[in-house]
């Protein structure tokens, strides 16, 4: 493959890159080449030396979506840089998938209970009224008072560590993607 194949191929393969971005990177490419080219080798052996075209823009995708990850925690950006992550290594991702699967379970069945909680006044009111057995006992809607701040505490909580879980997240995926990187070197 020849300099003006390989670095085609890389842009094409960068499509999901902000033009800026693929740019930057392309321009570093050119730059190698330019750099190796002085040196005195040929394109071939350069393009020889380099990853495939394919690899090397998983590898920068990951590090753009890690990156983007970490500055704009939203769950579609985590999601795509776990699912790019784990696209370069397929070990790491069944080991990882396992405790990121109870952990995202753990979190969605909080959610869920505290939300139920949090609606338990409604429950009491509507199960009286189809039983046609309001009760007025003052305990009862004590007892769903006290629901409703466990419920929102279940849920604050829960909220709260997802800023935990967002950063170990980040932090498995740098070190998931330089583990990837130094067993490729070796």
């Amino acid at each position: 493959m020849d300099k003006i194949t390989f670095l085609n191929e890389l842009e094409q393969e960068l499509h999901r890159l902000s033009k800026y971005k693929r740019d930057l990177k392309m321009f570093e490419y050119e730059r190698y080449f330019f750099d190796e080219e002085k040196k005195g080798k040929s394109e071939y052996q350069i393009v020889g030396e380099l990853e495939a075209p394919k690899t090397l823009a998983r590898k920068i995708m990951v590090k753009d979506d890690i990156k983007r990850a970490e500055f704009e925690p939203t769950i579609k950006n985590v999601v795509r840089a776990i699912s790019t992550s784990f696209s370069v290594s397929l070990l790491s991702s069944i080991i990882a998938s396992v405790p990121l699967l109870l952990l995202a379970m753990l979190f969605i069945i909080t959610i869920l209970i505290g939300a139920i909680l949090m609606l338990s006044p409604l429950i009491l009111i509507l199960n009286g009224w189809l039983n046609d057995n309001m009760s007025m006992a003052l305990s009862n809607y004590l007892f769903t008072l006290s629901y409703i701040g466990l419920g929102m505490m279940m849920i604050a909580t829960a909220l709260g560590l997802m800023k935990y879980f967002h950063r170990w997240v980040i932090t498995f995926l740098r070190w998931n993607n330089d583990k990837v990187k130094r067993r490729a070197t070796s």
